[in-house]
């Protein structure tokens, strides 16, 4: 505090203005990305929701004609989407029906459950509805099957969320531009208006 009584007002000013601007960017930047981040995790559970309901459409015929092969040949499409890790499809009754592992997934016990019940259980919700969790950097989504209003089963999805950190990692280093070129311009701002003042002052 001592030191800085003895800086000049025109210093002191000077500060005063760069720690002001710097903290309004700096809450105004964390608002945004939290907002954004916010919007971003939801938009990941709406195109699980998306797939699931495709993944139902493919499935139906599967579970009303008790084809667990069929089933799980339609499943193993999603091969090429590289954020499924873990798919399983269970029966009315909550039995497995079928089952996709992404390629290279070592831990496929993980998320092996014998019965979607078992699932019900350890998370305390109420069957056939749906509902997703974000933990352990996975996100999980379970969506019942349902076709001509009846309930055939249940699609269970893990999806990795190394999108949402991607996302999360461009986010910050935007932040951190916003704010460096923020602190640039006030500083041009400010000796641009001392130049000013003091050619001023000299006439």
């Amino acid at each position: 505090m001592r030191v800085f009584n003895k800086i000049s007002i025109k210093n002191k000013l000077r500060i005063i203005i760069i720690l002001t601007s710097t903290v309004v960017i700096f809450l105004a930047s964390i608002a945004f990305v939290a907002s954004d981040l916010f919007t971003f995790r939801q938009q990941m559970v709406k195109d699980l929701s998306v797939l699931a309901d495709l993944i139902g459409i493919n499935s139906s015929a599967g579970l009303i004609f008790e084809k667990p092969n069929t089933v799980e040949e339609n499943i193993a499409g999603l091969k090429d989407n590289k954020n499924i890790i873990v798919v399983h499809i269970f029966a009315k009754n909550g039995t497995k029906y079928a089952s996709y592992f992404k390629q290279g997934y070592l831990n496929e016990t993980e998320y092996n459950f014998t019965t979607i019940t078992e699932y019900y259980i350890q998370h305390n919700i109420a069957p056939n509805q749906k509902y997703y969790d974000f933990h352990r950097n996975k996100l999980e989504f379970i969506q019942p099957i349902i076709f001509k209003n009846e309930i055939l089963g249940t699609a269970y999805i893990v999806s990795d969320l190394k999108v949402f950190k991607e996302h999360l990692l461009r986010s910050g280093v935007v932040v951190i531009i916003v704010i460096l070129v923020s602190l640039l311009l006030t500083e041009v701002t400010q000796s641009i208006i001392n130049v000013t003042i003091n050619n001023v002052n000299s006439k």
